[in-house]
C-alpha cells in the first residue's frame, strides 16, 4: 500500500513493542489504542491514523487510515472476546454471557473502558461467531492474494 518493505517483529505483547518503539529498537508499530492512549496524550509518541473505518469519539483529532490518505477502503478495526474452550456446556456459556452482559451495562465499567478508548459493544456468541467468520473470508482472502506466510 504505502510502497515500504517492512520487517514484522512478533512482540509478546503492547508493553514490549511500545517500549521498542519508544526506544528506538523500531521505527513504527501498531497497537491497540487502549494500550498507547496514554503514551499519545503525553506526546511521547504520535498516532497517524486509526485502523477503523470511522473516527472514534474518544480522540476524534486521530483521523481513520483512510481519511488519512491511506486506501479509501482500509478497515481493519479491532475486538477483543470471551472465549471459552470447545466442549464447555451451554449452562456455563450462558451464564458467562449473561454476567458479562450485565458488567457491561454498569456506568463503573463503562466509564473505565471508555478512559481507554474502548467502545464497548456487547455482541453475544451468535454474532461474535458470525464477525469471526466474516474476518476469517476477508482476511484469508488477502493473505492468499500477498502470499503472507509465518516464518
Amino acid at each position: 500500500m504505502a510502497g515500504i518493505e517492512a520487517l514484522h517483529i512478533p512482540f509478546l505483547g503492547s508493553a514490549p513493542a511500545l517500549s521498542a518503539l519508544l526506544g528506538g529498537q523500531v521505527d513504527y508499530g501498531v497497537d491497540t489504542l487502549a494500550a498507547a492512549l496514554k503514551l499519545v496524550q503525553e506526546g511521547q509518541l504520535r498516532a497517524l491514523g486509526l485502523t477503523t473505518a470511522q473516527p472514534s469519539r474518544f480522540v476524534p483529532w486521530i483521523p481513520p487510515i483512510a481519511a488519512a490518505g491511506g486506501p479509501p477502503d482500509y478497515d481493519i478495526g479491532g475486538w477483543n472476546g470471551l472465549m471459552v474452550p470447545a466442549g464447555t456446556p451451554q449452562p456455563i456459556i450462558d451464564r458467562l454471557v449473561t454476567e458479562v452482559q450485565q458488567g457491561l451495562a454498569t456506568p463503573a465499567l463503562r466509564r473505565q473502558f471508555e478512559a481507554l478508548g474502548i467502545e464497548v459493544e456487547a455482541r453475544g456468541p451468535d454474532k461474535f461467531r458470525d464477525l469471526l467468520q466474516q474476518l476469517r473470508e476477508k482476511f484469508g482472502g488477502v493473505i492468499r492474494q500477498l502470499g503472507i506466510r509465518v516464518d
